[in-house]
């Protein structure tokens, strides 16, 4: 697959160049390299990334088996590293839904484990 844009959500839309994920503002800025493998849109202000991972394809299909969850800020800092089996998107209460092993949990816009 080539380079494409995203759409835009809360201001930021994902591009990809050279096969690694970064975001663009509305004025067509680059704000966050493309470094990732695999990376949402934000919600919350808070994107989820994923490395490590499979691809497995399907026909038309790809989807993504395994690897390591964490999340990054608006500034492409990694705020939450990358140490969960999964990681929802965040809330508007800036919880997750997030496993680490079996366990189910849920995380703070941290990381941290509150439950």
């Amino acid at each position: 697959m080539g380079n494409f844009i995203d759409d835009f959500h809360e201001g930021f839309a994902r591009f990809k160049k050279n096969e690694k994920l970064g975001f663009i503002n509305q004025c067509g800025k680059i704000v966050v390299e493309a470094k990732f493998e695999s990376v949402t849109p934000f919600k919350n202000k808070i994107a989820i990334v994923r490395r490590g991972f499979e691809v497995i394809e399907n026909g038309p299909y790809k989807t993504q088996k395994g690897g390591k969850y964490g999340a990054i800020d608006k500034t492409g800092n990694l705020i939450i590293p990358y140490e969960f089996d999964f990681i929802s998107e965040f809330s508007d209460n800036n919880t997750a839904n997030a496993k680490v092993g079996n366990k189910d949990v849920i995380i703070n816009s941290k990381g941290k484990i509150i439950k």
